[in-house]
C-alpha cells in the first residue's frame, strides 16, 4: 500500500516542480497508505516527501490513531507538519502558541449527549 503514496507525491513532484511551481497542503493517511505492510516509513517517500516539504508544500499526518500512536512516525519522517488525530478531532502543530484545549464541565457535557442524536463523539478524560 505505500507504494500507493509514493506514485501520489511522484505524481506531484515530477507534474507541478518548475519555476511556476504551486504550493499544496497535501494530507496522508497513515494506515494502509503511508506506512509499508510492517507499519513503517519507507526510505523513498521519506526522500521524497522531505523534498516537497523542503520546495515549500505542506504535509499533514492524519489517522484515527491518538496523538502518542502517530508520534513515532512524526518523529521518523523529520518534517515540520501538522498532526491530525482521532479522526480530525484533533489538531496538534509543533509551535505549542497554536495547540489550544479546553474544559467543559462535566454537567454540561451529559445535558451535550443528551441533545444530540447518531453523532459520535471522541472525548478524553483526565486531570491538568
Amino acid at each position: 500500500m505505500h507504494d500507493k503514496i509514493y506514485r501520489f507525491i511522484h505524481i506531484i513532484w515530477y507534474n507541478y516542480f518548475g519555476d511556476t511551481m504551486k504550493r499544496f497542503l497535501i494530507f496522508v493517511d497513515l494506515d494502509s497508505t503511508f506506512l509499508t505492510d510492517d507499519k513503517q516509513i519507507s526510505k523513498k517517500t521519506i526522500k521524497y516527501t522531505k523534498k516537497l516539504v523542503k520546495k515549500g508544500h505542506i504535509l499533514s499526518i492524519c489517522s484515527g490513531r491518538p496523538r502518542q500512536g502517530c508520534m513515532k512516525y512524526y518523529n521518523t519522517l523529520g518534517v515540520d507538519c501538522p498532526l491530525v488525530t482521532e479522526n480530525g478531532s484533533n489538531i496538534y502543530f509543533s509551535n505549542p502558541a497554536y495547540n489550544k484545549s479546553f474544559l467543559i464541565p462535566l454537567d454540561d457535557f451529559k445535558n451535550f449527549l443528551k441533545d444530540i442524536d447518531d453523532i459520535i463523539v471522541s472525548a478524553f478524560t483526565g486531570t491538568r
